[in-house]
């Protein structure tokens, strides 16, 4: 009881107490007394219900304090929550900027290599553009050389013809010049007139030669002054060229720095799409039509001798293909192999499989058994073999509990549909599948065993080992290969069927 309904309750007493007592002079009548159990009746009665009230207010006041004490705890966990994706987040961008600083130093390697190639690649350019130079310069030697004998020898043999020519010419010069002669004389006189002629025309002519050089040399400095004049326009060109050049390289750079920025910003969008794109789940249909357009058929034979009729056995079904990053494999229940038949000292002799669709089948060379769990089989297949299916490698689940819901195909009829599930504790590489009726189209109820299941986001997440638990799917531990073919029969099948189903009972039974 709080310290408040104590000092009520006292009050209360108090006041009691004062209101039964007479303070006035007793009357000289006779008084009755008043009756004191009904005095204490009444008195407990009300103090009883004060004490109610107290106590309700003392609850109504634990009740507040406990919702503030739990208000409080939850804003604690919100706060410790909002602290672990925080501390997430930082580790989340740690780990983003370790990856850039890691791409920054590959980029700055690969642009070092490349300015090392470049410049071992101008070297060689400028040694053979040197060696080009010194082959045209011989080249020309050659050419030179070349004319300047060819020209000697034609004008040996043009001198040759020449001064016989000349020899005849000058018989007959002789003879003219013998008749020449007195034409001479006569043209002598002729000639000293004209040359008191030349003479005054001479005169004139030296006159205008005169004025002729001093606008040469007004021309000549007219000219210094041009070339003064166009010197100082190429120094200014040059300058306005080396400026020009400069705002292009300036501009180039700043083009690369908006490409690098571009192409940055699309890789990011183009993240942040396929984030988008990865965060969002496939329709059911979509994934069951994907699952249909890259399914490929499996049969094995199997066959051993006995001793009145040779023993055969067939298998076939549906599989698809997934890789773990480095290895591609077709994926297959024991149940689907000639594995799970048979016995020690039952062993088959032969036993060949084959993987395709339509008349693109390929024969299968191993089929291995993983430590998961000894129904899961797996076929290891060679690039060329996956390349030439042409058909979707699925990759496995990253982020399997990402969804509280998987996609369930069954492989043995054509089904489908969303299951719910749930983690199991005791073994945590299966899932427990809730099963639920088909409807619609088809019967019956979903999962069974052998069907595939898939994530929300299209990705192959593990195979039903029985009705209700799915294995999941990582990089497969190999714990034995079983070569296919005729050597078959030295690989003691027999026993290793004995071997599987060993380890098929020591599972706890709700796994077998």
């Amino acid at each position: 009881m709080s310290r408040a309904a104590l000092v009520i309750i006292c009050d209360f007493l108090l006041i009691s107490l004062l209101s039964l007592a007479n303070f006035d002079e007793p009357a000289r009548q006779q008084v009755t007394a008043p009756d004191p159990t009904a005095v204490d009746a009444q008195a407990m009665t009300n103090l009883i219900e004060i004490m109610q009230q107290a106590l309700e207010q003392e609850r109504t006041a634990r009740t507040e304090t406990q919702e503030q004490l739990d208000a409080a705890q939850r804003a604690l966990e919100n706060r410790e929550e909002l602290l672990a994706q925080r501390e997430d987040q930082v580790r989340e961008k740690e780990q983003d900027l370790t990856e850039i600083e890691r791409r920054a130093q590959e980029l700055a390697r690969e642009r070092e290599r490349l300015r090392l190639e470049t410049e071992a690649a101008q070297q060689e350019l400028t040694s053979l553009q040197e060696q080009q130079t010194s082959a045209q310069q011989k080249i020309q030697e050659l050419t030179t050389n070349l004319r300047v004998a060819s020209a000697e020898a034609s004008i040996t043999r043009n001198q040759s013809e020449a001064i016989k020519a000349e020899l005849a010419a000058r018989r007959s010069e002789v003879e003219k010049l013998q008749g020449q002669m007195e034409k001479l004389e006569q043209t002598r006189q002729a000639a000293e007139s004209e040359k008191q002629r030349f003479a005054v025309e001479l005169t004139r002519v030296q006159t205008e030669a005169t004025i002729v050089r001093e606008q040469l040399s007004e021309s000549r400095d007219m000219v210094r002054t041009l070339n003064v004049e166009k010197a100082e326009l190429r120094e200014h060109a040059a300058t306005l060229a080396q400026g020009v050049d400069t705002l292009a390289q300036e501009s180039q750079q700043l083009n690369n720095k908006l490409t690098q920025s571009v192409e940055t910003l699309a890789a990011k969008s183009e993240e942040i799409k396929t984030g988008i794109l990865q965060a969002q789940p496939l329709a059911p249909n979509t994934i069951f039509n994907d699952y249909l357009t890259n399914r490929l058929q499996s049969a094995f034979l199997a066959r051993r001798g006995a001793i009145l009729q040779d023993v055969r056995r067939e298998r076939g079904t549906d599989t698809v293909l997934f890789s773990d990053g480095t290895n591609t494999f077709a994926i297959y229940h024991v149940d689907d192999t000639p594995l799970n038949e048979g016995g020690r000292g039952t062993d088959w002799e032969v036993i060949t499989g084959s993987l395709g669709r339509g008349l693109n089948h390929f024969p299968l060379r191993e089929l291995d058994l993983t430590g998961v769990d000894p129904r899961l089989v797996v076929a290891p297949l060679p690039e060329s073999v996956v390349t030439n299916l042409l058909v979707k490698v699925y990759s496995l689940a990253q982020d399997p509990f990402r969804w509280q819901q998987g996609v369930v195909v069954g492989k043995s009829e054509d089904y489908y549909g969303e299951v719910d599930f749930q983690l199991d504790p005791e073994n945590p590489v299966y899932l427990k599948l809730k099963r639920r009726a088909i409807g619609g189209l088809f019967s019956g109820s979903l999962p069974n065993r052998k069907d595939l299941v898939f994530t929300r986001q299209g990705e192959l997440l593990g195979l039903m080992v029985n009705d209700e638990y799915c294995v999941l799917l990582r990089p497969p531990a190999i714990t034995r290969k079983v070569r296919l073919g005729p050597e078959i029969a030295n690989q003691q099948t027999g026993t290793l069927v004995d071997e599987l189903q060993t380890r098929l009972r020591s599972l706890p039974a709700k796994l077998q």
